[in-house]
């Protein structure tokens, strides 16, 4: 079982959108942020706490198409710096991977006549961990994800 108790991130988040006409806007989130993770250690003559900590960094330009009656389309590019020198746990760091991060996402909100919406995402993530010790380096060179729903109203 994972334990959050002992987990503590703090960041600040900057967001931006334009809107250059009603269908069309750019935006761009900035994220800057500290995590840290106490681990208790038990050794036979007592227990201390290890600490895990580090800094993360994220850069999310992107852009959104509405299409009033029928629908929205967004697509952004994530950078992400995440800098620790062990492994994180997933709700650490905006749930980041360690390391570099490039990430493309996409998603569409389609309705389709009067009863039915069709939405969709897909996310692409290149990750290169080159931080924390040999051990622990990950290397991930490309994972995708698609998801796909249609929706039926009555």
């Amino acid at each position: 079982r994972f334990d959050t108790t002992n987990i503590t991130d703090r960041n600040i988040t900057f967001s931006q959108r334009y809107y250059f006409t009603p269908v069309f806007s750019l935006f761009s989130n900035e994220t800057i942020g500290s995590a840290e993770k106490k681990q208790p250690m038990v050794f036979p003559s007592g227990s201390v706490d290890s600490l895990i900590q580090g800094n993360y960094f994220k850069l999310q330009p992107g852009l959104t198409l509405r299409i009033p009656g029928k629908g929205w389309a967004e697509l952004s590019y994530t950078w992400s710096n995440v800098i620790f020198d062990e492994f994180i746990e997933y709700p650490m760091a905006h749930g980041l991977r360690g390391g570099i991060s490039h990430s493309i996402d996409f998603i569409i909100d389609l309705g389709v006549g009067d009863h039915f919406t069709i939405g969709g995402s897909y996310r692409g993530d290149y990750n290169d961990n080159r931080y924390g010790r040999s051990k622990n380096r990950e290397k991930l060179k490309m994972l995708h994800l698609v998801s796909m729903e249609i929706k039926a109203f009555l």
